[in-house]
């Protein structure tokens, strides 16, 4: 492995584990996963984009700053979402009430898009076009293979579990002879 190899993972391996430590705490196993998909992210990042270890430094920090505003911003679209929904089961939602939602939701799609593109902002003074280009197209692409990732363990984990035990049948003892 090469030197600058080494560095990049790592990294990686570092950046995945501060990641993870401010999200999710209560819950162990979230934290687990999140450090497992935060790796999987930055490794994939870092391969996909042949960083040299200069860019690395300056890329990972910002990326982890990009998720974090992007975290924020899906957990507000998540709550209009649900609220949407609400609303579309309920008889005496008036449109108006829809329409505003509506406007908020599809406000916050455009903050994310403006999001990625401030960040692709960011990062482009440090790092190839082609690297930028591919940097947007993984952007894309990484959530689904999160989500794709995530699904195949759920489903994984689903099929591994034993089924429940059952006492064995009681074998009967053999009798001692003459004592």
């Amino acid at each position: 492995m090469t030197t600058c190899l080494k560095f990049i993972v790592i990294l990686s391996v570092g950046v995945g584990i501060a990641c993870s430590q401010w999200l999710y705490a209560q819950d162990p196993a979230r934290d687990r996963l999140r450090d497992r998909v935060e790796t999987v992210i930055i490794g994939k990042f870092a391969e996909s984009l042949n960083l040299s270890p200069e860019q690395a430094e300056k890329f990972f920090p910002q990326l982890r700053l990009y998720q974090r505003n992007m975290e924020e911003i899906q957990r507000e679209q998540r709550e209009l979402r649900g609220t949407l929904d609400r609303l579309s089961d309920a008889e005496d939602s008036s449109p108006e009430e829809v329409s505003q939602l509506l406007d908020r939701f599809s406000a916050n799609q455009q903050r994310m898009v403006e999001h990625k593109r401030h960040f692709l902002g960011e990062v482009s003074p440090f790092m190839s076009p082609q690297q930028v280009s591919r940097c947007s197209i993984l952007m894309d692409e990484i959530p689904h293979r999160v989500r794709e990732m995530i699904r195949e363990r759920r489903d994984y984990k689903r099929n591994e579990r034993p089924a429940p035990r059952r006492a064995p049948p009681r074998q009967p003892s053999p009798r001692r002879r003459g004592r």
